[in-house]
């Protein structure tokens, strides 16, 4: 049997893993020089060289072109966990990882203002735009793999809410007042989270 068949399918995906690559990489650089609004899918086309149908052959819409492009970028926690860790260690842990996403967030702020910006004037982007970071928080506040003597006081959903927002807050704050946010105040904020509450 000849392997041409199955050959042809093969560099037809590896075509369009390229061809999406530049279209990818078109668009981060079309929305951080014009933003996201301005910057049309001819120009796009022909930052990476290709025609307008290329780019709609790999993206339905200029936002799920969007969405994609913020995937390429995405400003998520990656601790370093291990099983049954004291709270301490597992917020302190959370803490360093934030930390360590400051430098990108301050070299990445305008990019990520104008997502913000986008996303909080189309209400179905905001929409999807807060369940993806939702589902991405969610797994590194949820599966907190601590001792078993030790427990939260918040409910899984509770917590990914929590760690999102510090999170969040903490990296768009340090866009604004660097000198202000710095990494070991960050890391003093998850330190916080492992007190047990006083009883009100």
């Amino acid at each position: 049997m000849s392997s041409r068949p199955a050959g042809k399918p093969q560099r037809w995906a590896r075509k369009r893993t390229v061809t999406r690559a530049r279209v990818l990489e078109a668009a981060a650089a079309a929305i951080e020089q014009t933003g996201f609004q301005r910057a049309s899918l001819d120009e796009i086309a022909a930052r990476g060289g290709l025609t307008k149908g290329a780019v709609y052959s790999n993206f339905a819409s200029k936002d799920e072109l969007f969405l994609a492009v913020l995937e390429e970028k995405p400003l998520q926690l990656d601790p370093k966990l291990r099983p049954h860790m004291s709270k301490a260690d597992y917020f302190r842990a959370l803490g360093e990882s934030a930390a360590a996403l400051l430098p990108r967030a301050r070299a990445q702020a305008a990019f990520f203002a104008e997502f913000m910006l986008y996303a909080l004037t189309h209400e179905d982007m905001r929409e999807r735009m807060a369940q993806r970071q939702a589902d991405r928080f969610r797994e590194t506040a949820v599966n907190a793999p601590l001792d078993p003597s030790e427990r939260l006081a918040l409910s899984g959903r509770e917590m990914t809410n929590l760690v999102q927002a510090l999170s969040l807050g903490l990296l768009f704050q340090h866009m604004l007042t660097p000198e202000e946010i710095t990494p070991a105040l960050v890391i003093k904020a998850f330190d916080l989270l492992a007190a047990d509450p006083k009883p009100a």
